[in-house]
């Protein structure tokens, strides 16, 4: 299994009043190398938390987590860093794209931390190759502002695959596009999920997003549920 959840928690704590809030309630979960899954719920329910741990940007507040079969509970920040680098691709409902670079270099990005001259010519040829996959090679020197959101959000999934991540973290990714940005995106990201073996996740308010990726999950008050 490339992802492993057990029995996790989240608890918020309001410093002033002391009042705990539970988010997460003793979520298990796994999703094998290539896996597939969507999370719906209504606002609130905790699937970004929940998406946020797995990605380990967010720490749980009790249970236990592997990634690529490694136990992460004793890593430390530098060691989560460099994991995230290395094996977890991160789509969010906006791009984040930096404004002053063209696109090209947005996606080159994710490669600034390698040392290696070999593997920063190999992440220049990597991009080219996933650019042209999604149709944006011949877009690949104008700048974000120049493009159109699902233009850009394509921008973000080449990003998000240009350290060949073996898990695809989507938080929302067709929240801010029109119907047909929102359909191509998501026949991208199940196209990516099915040719490349790299396992998706995807955090969604979209039924139609949810049944085009599949395996759907709800989450609601905290619990998790296979649909």
């Amino acid at each position: 299994m490339i992802i492993e959840l057990d029995n996790i928690t989240k608890t918020y704590i309001n410093g002033g009043a002391g009042i705990k809030r539970e988010v997460l309630k003793g979520i298990s979960l796994s999703v094998e190398k290539g896996g597939v899954l969507s999370i719906v719920g209504p606002s609130g329910s905790g699937k970004s938390t929940l998406l946020n741990i797995i990605g380990t940007l967010d720490k749980a507040s009790s249970g236990n987590m592997k990634l690529d079969d490694k136990d992460i509970s004793q890593f430390n920040d530098n060691q989560l860093a460099e994991l995230r680098n290395q094996k977890i691709g991160f789509i969010f409902q906006s791009h984040h794209l930096l404004p002053q670079l063209n696109i090209l270099e947005n996606v080159l990005v994710p490669t600034i931390p390698l040392k290696d001259k070999k593997l920063k010519e190999l992440s220049m040829e990597r991009a080219l190759s996933l650019l042209e996959y999604v149709g944006l090679k011949d877009r690949m020197h104008q700048l974000p502002g120049q493009l159109s959101g699902g233009e850009a959000q394509r921008t973000a999934v080449v990003r998000a695959l240009i350290n060949e991540p073996e898990i695809i973290l989507a938080d929302e990714p067709t929240g801010s596009l029109y119907l047909d940005s929102a359909e191509m995106i998501g026949e991208l990201l199940s196209k990516i999920n099915k040719e490349k073996n790299v396992a998706l996740i995807v955090v969604t308010h979209s039924l139609s997003l949810a049944n085009r990726i599949g395996n759907i999950y709800s989450i609601t008050n905290g619990l998790l549920k296979k649909d």
